[in-house]
């Protein structure tokens, strides 16, 4: 999943990067299209809006494991509890949403954003960057629920990858744990 992402999103960025140096826009869309971001978007948020009708409508319990439990799993709980919940409509929810979903469960920030040193390069991919573009799409759709905006989406990429703030660093509670991040560094949330 990770390596088809990762393709996705620098097809965007070549896509991006040369409209910005003077590219001709007669097949922009067409362009868009190929690198397949919006579709990759899209199934994302059509899984997560399934699992809120399965919670919703149908009144189900739903259990979420996708293949590795990294990735997508992440992305399609947190979208699910956007939805379901406004409490994570507001900056301190969405911090709470954050820290429990992908920091506190482990989620590779330093090897998929490539802030390891690229240790290993195969295994970045912008699946917190996904993420955010799904927050933001449904925060475009109708921002009056939401206590925060794309501002908040834009620093919290941001510090993603500037590393300016520990929040993001190293790839588990143990990582951060075992290199005193806490004395080292402050949270994006401080």
């Amino acid at each position: 999943y990770g390596h088809v992402m990762r393709e996705s999103w620098l097809r965007l960025f070549a896509l991006v990067t040369s409209s910005i140096t003077g590219r001709d826009d007669a097949t922009w869309l067409t362009d868009l299209d190929f690198t397949c971001w919006l579709k990759n978007v899209r199934m994302i948020l059509q899984s997560s809006t399934k699992i809120v009708e399965l919670i919703e409508v149908n009144k189900s319990s739903v259990l979420v494991h996708c293949s590795d439990g990294w990735d997508r799993t992440a992305q399609i709980c947190s979208l699910a509890e956007l939805l379901l919940d406004p409490y994570y409509r507001t900056i301190e929810g969405f911090e709470v949403l954050l820290e429990r979903e992908w920091i506190s469960f482990g989620y590779k920030f330093s090897q998929r954003s490539g802030n390891d040193d690229c240790k290993e390069p195969n295994q970045q991919a912008p699946i917190f960057h996904q993420f955010i573009e799904c927050c933001w799409q449904i925060w475009t759709q109708n921002s009056i629920p939401f206590e925060w905006n794309e501002n908040f989406l834009i620093a919290i990429l941001d510090a993603l990858y500037d590393c300016k703030y520990g929040t993001f660093l190293y790839d588990s509670e143990k990582e951060r744990s075992s290199n005193d991040l806490t004395k080292k560094t402050i949270s994006l949330w401080n």
